[in-house]
Protein backbone atom coordinates (compact mmCIF):
# COMPACT_ATOMS: atom_id res chain seq x y z
CA UNK A 1 0.00 0.00 0.00
CA UNK A 2 1.44 3.37 -0.98
CA UNK A 3 1.89 6.00 1.72
CA UNK A 4 -0.87 8.15 0.22
CA UNK A 5 -3.24 5.15 0.45
CA UNK A 6 -2.42 4.38 4.09
CA UNK A 7 -5.54 4.16 6.22
CA UNK A 8 -5.34 5.87 9.59
CA UNK A 9 -5.55 3.43 12.48
CA UNK A 10 -6.43 6.08 15.03
CA UNK A 11 -9.02 8.71 14.21
CA UNK A 12 -9.49 11.46 16.80
CA UNK A 13 -13.14 12.03 17.67
CA UNK A 14 -14.66 14.74 19.85
CA UNK A 15 -17.20 13.02 22.09
CA UNK A 16 -19.17 16.25 22.53
CA UNK A 17 -20.24 16.05 18.88
CA UNK A 18 -23.00 13.96 17.33
CA UNK A 19 -20.38 11.93 15.43
CA UNK A 20 -18.50 11.37 18.68
CA UNK A 21 -21.61 10.05 20.39
CA UNK A 22 -22.25 7.63 17.50
CA UNK A 23 -18.68 6.31 17.76
CA UNK A 24 -18.99 5.98 21.54
CA UNK A 25 -22.29 4.05 21.26
CA UNK A 26 -20.72 1.66 18.72
CA UNK A 27 -17.78 1.02 21.04
CA UNK A 28 -20.02 0.41 24.04
CA UNK A 29 -22.26 -1.92 22.03
CA UNK A 30 -19.24 -3.83 20.74
CA UNK A 31 -17.88 -4.38 24.23
CA UNK A 32 -21.27 -5.39 25.62
CA UNK A 33 -21.59 -8.04 22.91
CA UNK A 34 -18.36 -9.69 24.02
CA UNK A 35 -19.16 -13.09 25.41
CA UNK A 36 -17.92 -14.41 28.72
CA UNK A 37 -15.54 -16.76 26.90
CA UNK A 38 -13.58 -13.77 25.62
CA UNK A 39 -13.61 -12.05 29.01
CA UNK A 40 -12.48 -15.27 30.70
CA UNK A 41 -9.68 -15.80 28.16
CA UNK A 42 -8.37 -12.25 28.65
CA UNK A 43 -8.56 -12.62 32.44
CA UNK A 44 -6.53 -15.85 32.21
CA UNK A 45 -3.88 -14.16 30.06
CA UNK A 46 -3.63 -11.27 32.52
CA UNK A 47 -3.28 -13.70 35.46
CA UNK A 48 -0.52 -15.58 33.64
CA UNK A 49 1.35 -12.37 32.87
CA UNK A 50 0.99 -11.20 36.48
CA UNK A 51 2.40 -14.50 37.76
CA UNK A 52 4.99 -15.38 35.10
CA UNK A 53 5.89 -11.95 33.73
CA UNK A 54 7.92 -11.75 30.52
CA UNK A 55 7.85 -15.53 29.99
CA UNK A 56 4.06 -15.39 29.67
CA UNK A 57 4.21 -12.32 27.43
CA UNK A 58 6.63 -14.17 25.14
CA UNK A 59 4.47 -17.29 25.12
CA UNK A 60 1.30 -15.39 24.20
CA UNK A 61 3.21 -13.21 21.74
CA UNK A 62 4.39 -16.35 19.93
CA UNK A 63 0.91 -17.82 20.01
CA UNK A 64 -0.97 -14.77 18.74
CA UNK A 65 1.49 -12.52 16.94
CA UNK A 66 4.86 -13.86 15.86
CA UNK A 67 6.02 -17.45 16.07
CA UNK A 68 9.67 -16.28 15.84
CA UNK A 69 9.44 -13.93 18.84
CA UNK A 70 12.50 -14.59 20.99
CA UNK A 71 12.83 -11.55 23.24
CA UNK A 72 10.98 -8.41 24.25
CA UNK A 73 13.93 -6.04 23.90
CA UNK A 74 13.73 -3.53 21.07
CA UNK A 75 17.13 -2.29 19.96
CA UNK A 76 17.62 1.46 19.46
CA UNK A 77 18.10 1.10 15.69
CA UNK A 78 14.89 -0.98 15.45
CA UNK A 79 13.00 1.67 17.40
CA UNK A 80 14.40 4.42 15.18
CA UNK A 81 13.42 2.53 12.01
CA UNK A 82 9.90 1.91 13.33
CA UNK A 83 9.55 5.59 14.28
CA UNK A 84 10.22 6.63 10.69
CA UNK A 85 7.53 4.26 9.39
CA UNK A 86 4.73 5.86 11.41
CA UNK A 87 2.80 8.79 9.94
CA UNK A 88 2.50 12.14 11.75
CA UNK A 89 -1.16 11.80 12.86
CA UNK A 90 -0.42 8.41 14.44
CA UNK A 91 2.71 9.79 16.15
CA UNK A 92 0.67 12.69 17.53
CA UNK A 93 -1.92 10.24 18.88
CA UNK A 94 0.75 8.10 20.53
CA UNK A 95 2.42 11.13 22.09
CA UNK A 96 -0.91 12.40 23.42
CA UNK A 97 -1.82 8.99 24.84
CA UNK A 98 1.57 8.76 26.58
CA UNK A 99 1.38 12.27 28.02
CA UNK A 100 0.14 12.93 31.56
CA UNK A 101 -3.62 12.82 32.04
CA UNK A 102 -3.67 16.51 32.94
CA UNK A 103 -2.20 17.30 29.51
CA UNK A 104 -4.99 15.46 27.67
CA UNK A 105 -3.25 12.07 27.73
CA UNK A 106 -4.20 8.87 29.47
CA UNK A 107 -1.26 8.05 31.71
CA UNK A 108 -0.69 9.31 35.20
CA UNK A 109 2.87 10.50 35.85
CA UNK A 110 3.79 7.24 37.63
CA UNK A 111 2.66 5.12 34.66
CA UNK A 112 4.95 6.67 32.05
Amino acid sequence: MAVSEKKELITPVVLATEQGQVVLRRLIDRFQQTGNDCVDAVAQILREVAIRGDAAVLEYGRRFDCKELSCLRVLPDELEAAYHQVDNPTLASIKMAASPAGDGGFLAADQR
